[in-house]
């Protein structure tokens, strides 16, 4: 069965490289979307099974919070944090949320696909 995948991600030339690497990879990206209510209505409507989060997002709100959001409807949909934001504050709201991991940018899409795949 295809891992169904939604990114949270407000650079678009980062954006579009995940999702056509996880294209070629077998999965299925149910949504490209850059702000955290775009993260949290197309979370609730498509059904991921995984979430790949920025946490700097477009609009009001951040990853951190559309997790926190998605929490309450998908308590099980693993959630990766893709950052740059490695300040204590930012790594201690990741933690906070249960059932997530975290990969730092720059990251190898390589190594993003590998971390799906172990879900």
């Amino acid at each position: 069965m295809t891992q169904k995948v939604l990114i949270v991600e407000d650079e678009p030339a980062m954006a579009l490289a995940i999702e056509f690497a996880l294209n070629r990879s077998g999965f299925d990206v149910v949504g490209n979307v850059t702000s955290c209510d775009a993260a949290i209505e197309t979370a609730h409507k498509a059904c991921p099974d995984m979430i790949l989060m920025d946490v700097r997002l477009d609009g009001e709100g951040d990853g951190v919070i559309a997790a926190e959001q998605i929490r309450m409807f998908a308590p099980l949909t693993p959630i990766i944090f893709m950052t740059a934001n490695s300040d204590r504050f930012t790594v201690e709201r990741m933690d906070r949320i249960p059932r997530t991991d975290r990969v730092d940018k720059p990251f190898e899409l390589t190594t993003l696909i590998d971390k799906l795949r172990e879900l």
